[in-house]
C-alpha cells in the first residue's frame, strides 16, 4: 500500500470534514433544508472545496454508506461469536446501534434519499454488511443452528424487518428503545427457525 503523504492526509481530512459537517446537519434539519453552502459553512470550507470531494448531497450519503460498511468490518474482525445466530444478531444490532446514534431525522434523511438515489445503498447486496451477514445466515443453516429453505431468502427477510423496524422508528419520531425492539424481533424469528 502507498505511504500517503501530507496532502493525501490533509486531503482526507478535509473530506471527512466535510462529510461529518453535512451528517451533523442531517441530524438536527430535514435534509431538502440543508443546503451545500451551509455544509461548507459547517465544514469551514469553500464551495469549491466540497464540488472537489462530492459532486451533491447524495455523494455524501453514499459515502456514509462506505464508512458504516469499513466500521462493521472491523467489528467483526475483533469479534469472536459463540454461534452463527450470535453473529446474526450482533451485526444487525450494529447496524440499529449505528441509526440510533445518529438519531432519526438523520436516519429520516437516509430513508427519504434512498428512495430517489440511483445508488441504492441500503439494498445493494454487494455491499460488506449484506455479504458477511449473508455468510453468518449461510453458516448458522449449513450447522443446523436455524432451519430456512435459502440462506439468501433468509438474509433478504431479516434485512427487510430490520429496515421495517427502523423506518417505523422514524415514523414514532425515535421515542421508543429501537435496539431492544428490535433485538428482541430478530430474536424471535432466529428462534422460531430453530
Amino acid at each position: 500500500m502507498k505511504k500517503l503523504t501530507t496532502r493525501d492526509i490533509q486531503s482526507l481530512k478535509t473530506k471527512t470534514n466535510i462529510r461529518e459537517a453535512a451528517n451533523s446537519l442531517f441530524s438536527t434539519k430535514d435534509y431538502d433544508k440543508v443546503k451545500v453552502v451551509d455544509i461548507c459553512k459547517r465544514a469551514g470550507v469553500s464551495t469549491g472545496a466540497f464540488y472537489h470531494y462530492y459532486h451533491s448531497k447524495e455523494d455524501i450519503i453514499n459515502d456514509t454508506y462506505n464508512e458504516f460498511d469499513l466500521y462493521a468490518e472491523e467489528e467483526m474482525k475483533n469479534r469472536t461469536f459463540d454461534s452463527r445466530t450470535a453473529a446474526i444478531l450482533f451485526l444487525l444490532y450494529f447496524e440499529v446501534k449505528s441509526i440510533v446514534d445518529r438519531g432519526y431525522i438523520f436516519t429520516s434523511c437516509y430513508f427519504k434519499n434512498q428512495l430517489t438515489n440511483k445508488e441504492r445503498n441500503i439494498i445493494n447486496k454487494d455491499r460488506f454488511f449484506y455479504k458477511q451477514l449473508l455468510k453468518e445466515v449461510t453458516g448458522a443453516i449449513a450447522n443446523g443452528e436455524i432451519k430456512y429453505e435459502s440462506a439468501e431468502k433468509l438474509t433478504d427477510f431479516l434485512l427487510r424487518i430490520t429496515r421495517g423496524s427502523i423506518y417505523n422508528w422514524c415514523l414514532h419520531s425515535g421515542n421508543y428503545n429501537l435496539v431492544e425492539q428490535t433485538t428482541e424481533d430478530i430474536q424471535f424469528i432466529l428462534e422460531s427457525i430453530r
